[in-house]
């Protein structure tokens, strides 16, 4: 009888180790989707809109430096404080911090990532990138959705960075994986289309391309993410602008920044990008004076947005020459 009762203690001990083990983990991921969630929310123009009030607001004292940084772009301030102060430190410390929980660590740097692409410091988020898509290619099946997510993003960056070879590589790679997993009609697998195919456009390969742009704008467009459609839509457009069949491009240009407009408001980036792609065909149909409002309106967001040296600012700027 004390054998019998000393195994069910035993076993009772062992199962309520387990639980307290299920719960640590349980609230160790939770502990790093919130920091995953904290970084992510990082705004650079808000940062630098509080810069400006806090120095105009302080005192009159303050009336001369307001003036001064009246003359800088505070969300490039804010961005470098950001980095120096906020990213580069946490990347510095993520893989010593969470040694031994190599999949914590991946959400965390592929969060590093995402946000230094966002904020436009495209260098500094590749490392990160890498080593996430490492450590979940190691720690997790090549079809899980942490490990596509990953792979992905780096398709992006690459094609951000002009590198479209090896972003087409990464988007065959996983549209393969979705289409089998997921489906075809699948938003993720569509989304992954679509960027193959803004991918192959600008490798010269138009004929093969639009296909994979027009299916994927298609489809999304009977779906209710609009993310993802005004993505697909913005890249089928652009596509058939650069490729001269204006005629097709104009509707769907015209309704991407008319749906962006009533989605996400005339000073998202998104919205941005939509007016400067409209302003790019106006200049392409010769109606010069209807497209540099629209240049200028751009610009002067993603001046506000994105500060200065971003790549979509830098975009905007080039798109006016």
């Amino acid at each position: 009888m004390a054998a019998t009762i000393a195994l069910s203690l035993a076993f009772a001990t062992a199962a309520g180790e387990r639980r307290q083990a299920v719960r640590a983990s349980e609230d160790f991921e939770a502990v790093a989707a919130f920091l995953a969630s904290t970084i992510s929310t990082i705004d650079p123009q808000r940062m630098g809109d509080a810069i400006t009030a806090i120095v105009t607001d302080a005192s009159p004292e303050n009336a001369a430096l307001a003036d001064a940084l009246g003359a800088l772009n505070t969300t490039d301030v804010a961005r470098t404080l950001i980095d120096d102060q906020i990213l580069s430190r946490a990347a510095e410390t993520v893989g010593e911090r969470f040694a031994g929980r190599p999949l914590v660590e991946a959400r965390l740097r592929q969060t590093l990532s995402d946000t230094y692409r966002d904020i436009g410091l495209l260098d500094k988020a590749e490392p990160q990138l890498l080593r996430a898509v490492a450590l979940r290619r190691a720690h997790l099946p090549r079809d899980h959705p942490d490990t596509l997510w990953s792979t992905t993003s780096l398709g992006v960056l690459y094609q951000h960075t002009g590198r479209y070879d090896e972003a087409e590589r990464i988007y065959r790679e996983d549209l393969a994986i979705r289409a089998r997993t997921l489906g075809e009609d699948h938003p993720h697998t569509l989304t992954t289309r679509s960027n193959l195919g803004s991918a192959l456009f600008f490798q010269g390969h138009a004929d093969e391309a639009i296909p994979h742009l027009r299916a994927a704008a298609e489809g999304l467009r009977e779906g209710d993410e609009t993310d993802r459609f005004l993505l697909a839509l913005n890249n089928l457009g652009t596509v058939l602008d650069r490729a001269g069949r204006h005629a097709e491009a104009a509707p769907i240009l015209h309704e991407i920044r008319a749906l962006a407009l009533r989605a996400y408001g005339p000073e998202d980036y998104r919205t941005l990008i939509a007016t400067q792609n409209l302003a790019l065909l106006l200049r392409s149909l010769g109606r010069t004076d209807d497209a540099i409002p629209l240049f200028r309106t751009a610009l002067d967001g993603a001046r506000a947005v994105h500060g200065n040296n971003h790549h979509r600012t830098i975009a905007a700027i080039a798109n006016m020459a």
